[in-house]
């Protein structure tokens, strides 16, 4: 496959980035009384509102084509069938049977769905128990620091969510990510 930025859909983008880079964001509010509308997702309890972007429809049109053009409906047909992935060394993508947590799911992924379902019930536990300070510390104090070491992929997410929910944390502890990113920048100093 050629590189990203070799595709025609990218230089597409490139040579219109140019000329959105020159629109002022009144004069698209201006010119679009629905722009919020148009470039906004409402989802319950949350908003993705990218309107005040300098995108217009072309954009949109021309990020979708970049999007086919690198082949995101295979990739993502695969994910959301849990098909075995080269991206993820030949493992199953598990993704559609962590959301999907019922019963009415496909019958090879039942397993992994109750696989699934006890280890987020073990991890709320703990996490309640941290939280209400039942689980405490070798001194016997309330735990207020939680190191979460990972893979940079799978720390960025929960640092996102973490850092969205901030405002709900209450007494809880404070969350440090330490990542295989992070230590490179911690070591090449």
């Amino acid at each position: 496959m050629q590189h990203l930025t070799c595709l025609h859909s990218w230089r597409e983008l490139e040579r219109h980035q140019r000329c959105v880079s020159l629109l002022h964001m009144r004069d698209l509010f201006d010119a679009d009384p629905a722009r919020f509308d148009k470039f906004s997702i409402h989802y319950p309890r949350m908003l993705l509102d990218y309107s005040k972007n300098r995108i217009t429809e072309r954009t949109m049109g021309l990020l979708f084509a970049l999007a086919r053009e690198v082949g995101i409906e295979h990739w993502l047909s695969g994910t959301l069938s849990g098909d075995k992935s080269g991206a993820m060394k030949n493992r199953e993508v598990l993704y559609a049977a962590l959301h999907n947590r019922s019963e009415a799911c496909s019958t090879p992924q039942k397993r992994q769905v109750r696989s699934i379902s006890s280890a987020i019930d073990k991890l709320q536990t703990i996490a309640e128990t941290i939280s209400n300070g039942e689980w405490r510390g070798f001194t016997g104090k309330r735990i207020t620091d939680v190191v979460y070491i990972a893979t940079a992929s799978t720390c960025l997410g929960l640092q996102l969510v973490t850092e969205a929910l901030q405002h709900d944390a209450g007494t809880r502890p404070t969350i440090h990510y330490l990542s295989n990113q992070s230590t490179r920048f911690l070591f090449n100093e």
